[in-house]
């Protein structure tokens, strides 16, 4: 048997008090820093590539996945990521599944010879990619992918495992 108690409170009797406020300000204002403020408002300045750029991998890697090769929602990939340093460029942008995406961050070892995953500083122009079972590829700052060799493969490397 379940009792539920109502306490009932005359019209004219004080509210009680809520839960605890942060420090300096009100419950649920925005805090005073520029970019929380932003983020609050939803003045947030986007940070991924921009339609363009987006436009021009999309072409590149045919709506494919670069890594399996799958079609559908590829979104790309930065190379070297935004926090290490990382640019939208198109040599930076490589078109992957939520799957390749998260196996690249999970391997990173991997990812890393494969030219998926570069180091803070690294020219992602500079670096292959290294396809398993398609080959080297050079990706460019004007959004081609050239094969390292000219023919599909780069002195005999096919994969990386």
């Amino acid at each position: 048997m379940v009792v539920a108690v109502v306490r009932v409170m005359p019209r004219d009797a004080p509210v009680p008090p809520g839960p605890p406020q942060r420090a300096g300000g009100v419950r649920g204002a925005a805090p005073a820093h520029a970019a929380g403020a932003a983020r609050f408002f939803g003045l947030r300045r986007r940070r991924g590539p921009d339609a363009l750029a987006r436009a021009a991998v999309k072409e590149r890697d045919r709506g494919r996945c670069r890594v399996c090769g799958r079609t559908g929602f590829t979104p790309p990939h930065h190379r070297v990521p935004l926090g290490r340093g990382g640019g939208n460029g198109v040599a930076n942008l490589i078109s992957l599944c939520p799957s390749c995406h998260r196996d690249v961050h999970s391997w990173a070892g991997w990812a890393g010879v494969a030219g998926l995953l570069l180091p803070a500083g690294a020219d992602a122009a500079a670096v292959p990619v290294v396809l398993p079972g398609r080959g080297v590829v050079w990706l460019t700052r004007d959004g081609q992918a050239v094969p390292a060799d000219g023919a599909g493969g780069a002195a005999g490397i096919t994969e990386v495992c």
